[in-house]
């Protein structure tokens, strides 16, 4: 049976999860391919809880009961909807699952920005309702509401879409509908921007939250000593460092990433280069263009850095102490290290973990691991806390099943992980920015 969603070609994204319906309610494949999902999920990019206006139910249509529920689910509010399923559907579809797949189903939406458009129609006797979610750059969601003949939900569907231009629809969404969530994600503005001195000047992007004055920002570290700013990785070259800029400045928080030198400079930059040449040095100057930029709160700035370059955040953040307000350590290692060169003494590098418990125990830490992280096993997570047991102003999370890009884990335990495309997952990127917004270090 075809059917017209109204809102452009359905863009279908790799392997879905599993859809819940109930006994003898048989979904069937929309027109375009691929059977959709219910999928995992938390509180859309900027969303804010959509507040229940006392309507009776019973005044309702399913239609205005659908987008009230879309509503719900994009800002992250579960249970009421789940008190409208059916019983076979409650039975199966726990809320914690229903989180998990409208967040899976939606990696790499963001920026919520209301309902699109909804269409009501019957099949095999069973009421159904679409409701299309419009996100940024022309991205939407839909969910496909199936209704039993007592108006309970015995299904729900999720499908990523891609939208018409707004001016091309001739239809704006509707921002002030009670439907949408009260306050959209912050729109973004990315600069080009030079970090270091020559004879290794290296490009950047300065992404700030727009309408945002004196926004905290973070500089964003990659692990390979030859990434480019985006942390491009894989096969399908994936950007974990681009959508971390991007959802950190939806949230109100700026950041800073760059190419490293061995990208840049491949050819040029000489063999004897080492971490302080490679790294350290560079990421130095970051920290001192963004104290003196005006466009930054020069008193929140933050690190965020991942795998070996978070390694070595001890002997990096020694030396800008004073300039920082925080450390972000993503899939890191409690390193002991030292780096000399004969003769060069200049170029000592000691790297030490325990310099966050010895001799900075007050800065605001966040240490992430990904579960599923075959580069920095989990035991070098567990091992940061026992090393920093006691000391204060540090924030540890986990996540199931995310790999070391923090990227959900294609569970092939070596470097073809990295090869599905995917994007950096929502939880770490809320959790960077709530952190960063709420850091601050003992003065």
């Amino acid at each position: 049976m075809s059917e017209k969603s109204g809102v452009g070609r359905i863009k279908w994204l790799g392997i879905f999860f599993l859809v819940f319906l109930c006994a003898g309610c048989r979904e069937k494949t929309p027109s375009g391919g691929a059977t959709g999902a219910a999928v995992t999920g938390a509180a859309s990019t900027g969303g804010a809880a959509v507040q229940d206006e006392g309507d009776a139910e019973e005044d309702l249509s399913l239609s205005e009961k659908s987008r009230k529920y879309a509503g719900q689910i994009a800002a992250g509010l579960y249970a009421p909807v789940i008190e409208d399923f059916s019983a076979a559907l409650a039975d199966a579809l726990t809320e914690e699952k229903l989180k998990m797949s409208w967040e899976s189903a939606g990696e790499g939406v963001t920026g919520y920005q209301g309902i699109e458009s909804t269409e009501e129609f019957d099949r095999d006797g069973y009421e159904v309702v679409q409701v299309t979610l419009r996100y940024r750059e022309n991205k939407g969601r839909m969910i496909r509401f199936v209704y039993e003949p007592d108006e309970t939900i015995a299904g729900l569907w999720f499908y990523p879409v891609e939208l018409p231009d707004s001016d091309e629809s001739g239809e704006k969404s509707p921002q002030n509908s009670p439907d949408t969530t009260e306050k959209a994600a912050l729109d973004f503005v990315q600069k080009d921007i030079a970090v270091g001195r020559e004879p290794y000047s290296l490009a950047g992007k300065l992404t700030l939250p727009s309408g945002v004055d004196k926004a905290p920002v973070a500089i964003l570290l990659q692990p390979g000593m030859d990434m480019d700013m985006d942390g491009t990785v894989g096969e399908a070259g994936n950007k974990p460092l681009e959508d971390l800029a991007k959802g950190l400045a939806e949230r109100g928080v700026a950041s800073l990433r760059y190419n490293r030198r061995g990208c840049e400079y491949p050819d040029s930059l000489s063999g004897q280069a080492g971490i302080q040449e490679t790294l350290l040095e560079d990421a130095w100057y970051a920290i001192d263009q963004m104290y003196n930029a005006r466009e930054i709160d020069s008193s929140r700035i933050y690190v965020a850095a991942m795998g070996k370059a978070a390694d070595y955040l001890p002997a990096l953040v020694e030396k800008k102490a004073r300039r920082l307000s925080g450390a972000v350590l993503m899939g890191a290692r409690p390193v002991k290290a030292t780096e000399q060169f004969y003769g060069e003494d200049a170029r000592t590098v000691d790297c030490d973990a325990r310099y966050f418990i010895d001799e900075n125990s007050t800065l605001p830490l966040l240490i992430l691991q990904g579960e599923k992280d075959f580069e920095t096993p989990v035991s070098h997570y567990e091992a940061w806390q026992k090393l920093l047991k006691g000391r204060s102003h540090t924030v540890y999370r986990s996540y199931q099943n995310l790999n070391h890009y923090f990227m959900p884990s294609a569970q092939n335990g070596d470097a073809s992980d990295y090869d599905t495309s995917g994007h950096m997952a929502r939880p770490p990127i809320e959790d960077i920015a709530a952190w960063c917004l709420d850091a601050r270090p003992e003065t």
